[in-house]
């Protein structure tokens, strides 16, 4: 891997970690999510467009929770988080999602 290359996974390793509540343990939160993008590559298109389908649910309950409460406001993009997520990890032939999701956890793993 060239110096640019393990600047730029460093980078992103430390901006996922800074987006994980908790503990100052970092190598555990890493860790965890290492093992669950492995979770997910193993995963067939038809359980990731489950799950992104699951994931509609889970925000349609937020924004009926969040409307109980003066101030609060949620917008759902549809464009973005967990549901496009899977829809297009779906679209991906198995091979190429393994290989990329592999990459990603085996950078987490060395930060």
């Amino acid at each position: 891997m060239n110096t640019e290359n393990a600047i730029a996974s460093s980078t992103l390793s430390d901006k996922i970690a800074n987006l994980m509540p908790g503990s100052d343990d970092r190598r555990m939160w890493r860790t965890m999510l290492a093992q669950a993008l492995e979770c997910i590559s193993r995963a067939d298109d038809a359980t990731l467009i489950r799950a992104g389908q699951k994931s509609n649910e889970y925000e349609d309950l937020l924004q009926a929770c969040a409307t109980g409460h003066p101030g609060v406001h949620v917008t759902a993009n549809a464009n973005a988080g967990y549901r496009e997520f899977c829809l297009r990890l779906a679209r991906m032939d198995q091979d190429t999602r393994n290989h990329i999701l592999g990459a990603c956890a085996t950078e987490l793993r060395k930060s």
